[in-house]
């Protein structure tokens, strides 16, 4: 009777406790990303978190691949403030990261940010995929170098696409069906600039007299011949010759009575 009071006993215990192990939350080993679904529009970029939720680990690798023609990691900013020490290799389509805590870590830490260029202008959905097979795995350590079980969610980007706005119609007369259209804005006339007059020029010049054309069929009447002044001859000239012509007469009367 005693030996079935002390079974009855253990096994109401071992209910017990496996009761509460029940009950009790189990911690998640997780490596996620922050935000999960991700996106920008054409030729910008965005950030993107890694963060580790586990328990009893110190360091860690991540092989990270996404689409190269949908987007691209242009940087990698280690959190070291909690990982002193890491490294970042970054080729087209993968990104290798690997860090590492100076003593053992248990809860949700941030492990670094990615930023993310958006290279494509077509609608396109890239998975952000934690690599977990293969020869470099994503992967978990203890601080003994063992491999911490986790769980590793992936994410996706994709880039904003700009709408392309359709053309815009008047609806035909008698269509009784909607249309939108936007109508065309009044242009406001620019006012007509006032011209500036020019100032009037006077000038000191004496104006050019305007010829007066003769009739046709007119002759022209001659301009009078100018009438030439008679020269003066010197006074006494009358005088002179007067005398001379008398000595010419008294010299041949005298001649005559000596003959």
């Amino acid at each position: 009777m005693k030996k079935i009071e002390l079974c009855m006993i253990v096994f109401a215990i071992i209910a017990i406790f496996t009761t509460i192990g029940l009950a009790m939350p189990t911690s998640a080993q997780e490596v996620y990303l922050v935000p999960q679904h991700s996106s920008v529009a054409y030729c910008n970029t965005t950030n993107v978190e890694i963060w580790v939720n586990a328990t009893n680990f110190q360091t860690g690798q991540i092989n990270l691949t996404c689409d190269p023609a949908c987007a691209n990691v242009t940087s990698w900013t280690m959190n070291s403030a909690t990982f002193p020490m890491g490294g970042w290799t970054h080729s087209v389509g993968s990104e290798w990261i690997t860090f590492l805590a100076l003593s053992p870590l248990a809860g949700k830490y941030k492990v670094g940010t990615l930023t993310i260029h958006c290279i494509s202008k077509e609608d396109c959905n890239t998975t952000l995929d934690f690599v977990t097979t293969g020869a470099e795995p994503s992967k978990l350590f203890d601080p003994y170098g063992n491999e911490t079980p986790a769980s590793w969610t992936d994410g996706t980007f994709k880039p904003i696409l700009t709408p392309t706005p359709s053309p815009s119609r008047i609806p035909p007369s008698g269509d009784s069906s909607s249309h939108t259209y936007t109508p065309t804005p009044l242009l406001t006339p620019s006012p007509t600039p006032t011209p500036t007059p020019t100032p009037l020029i006077i000038s000191s010049l004496t104006p050019t007299p305007k010829l007066v054309p003769s009739p046709l069929n007119e002759t022209p009447m001659p301009s009078p011949a100018p009438i030439s002044s008679p020269t003066p001859r010197p006074p006494g000239f009358e005088v002179l010759f007067a005398i001379a012509g008398i000595l010419v007469v008294a010299y041949l009367v005298g001649r005559r009575k000596r003959a």
